[in-house]
């Protein structure tokens, strides 16, 4: 299988086929004349699906609001257009949470006509960093919970169930839900929670959610 595919090869900057990510390249007119294999399968679409195809029909890109972001009469190739720079920008794919991925767009436009500008768009998955943002901005309106001690998942030493019982938790559901998806009684599940309080030496599921969370994600320098 070929590791990308172009229409016009012309048109594609060397550096774009280095890239180890999803990566996509569209005209000024917003057809996507560069793809991929990484993007084909983050889309779950074969790239010749994709060569041609209007950018926002493929992407389908929702906001954090939940609203379409991705139209016909695109506002990134908009603001291109007027000379404004372009910050890297959240976007929602696919039809449900579940089935869906956030992602991190970095656009670069990177040749001007008078149709507009032929623009490379590179995606980054950000599921993790969106879970954890806005499971801290409910934590906050519900609980005032210290986030910021220091914390080891690997010193809590958390059995294989507790874990599994805490990611749960993090998915944000109840005991019932959990006893029923792990196949454990109620009870059960009631008495992991406690074990996992205990050892993560928090008193509530919602700051051991945090901090279970926190530890997964690297610290910025």
């Amino acid at each position: 299988m070929l590791e990308n595919q172009t229409t016009s090869s012309s048109k594609i900057p060397p550096w774009v086929h280095a890239l180890g990510v999803a990566t996509w390249v569209t005209d000024p007119e917003g057809s996507i004349i560069h793809a991929n294999e990484k993007f084909a399968d983050l889309f779950s679409k074969k790239l010749d699906e994709c060569l041609q195809a209007p950018c926002h029909e493929i992407v389908a890109g929702l906001g954090t609001d939940g609203e379409p972001l991705c139209a016909e009469h695109c506002s990134i190739r908009a603001r291109i257009r007027q000379g404004e720079t372009i910050e890297p920008y959240t976007v929602r794919i696919g039809e449900d949470d579940a089935n869906g991925h956030w992602l991190q767009l970095l656009v670069i436009p990177y040749e001007t006509t008078d149709r507009g500008a032929y623009t490379v768009h590179c995606a980054f998955l950000a599921d993790r960093t969106h879970v954890l943002t806005s499971f801290l901005d409910r934590v906050a309106t519900r609980t005032p919970v210290n986030v910021d001690r220091e914390f080891s998942l690997e010193d809590a030493r958390l059995s294989k169930r507790e874990t599994e019982v805490l990611e749960c938790l993090v998915a944000d559901q109840n005991l019932y839900e959990i006893a029923e998806d792990l196949n454990i009684s109620y009870y059960t599940v009631r008495n992991h929670v406690q074990h996992i309080l205990g050892k993560m030496g928090v008193h509530s599921t919602l700051e051991a959610v945090a901090l279970y969370l926190l530890s997964r994600t690297p610290k910025e320098d």
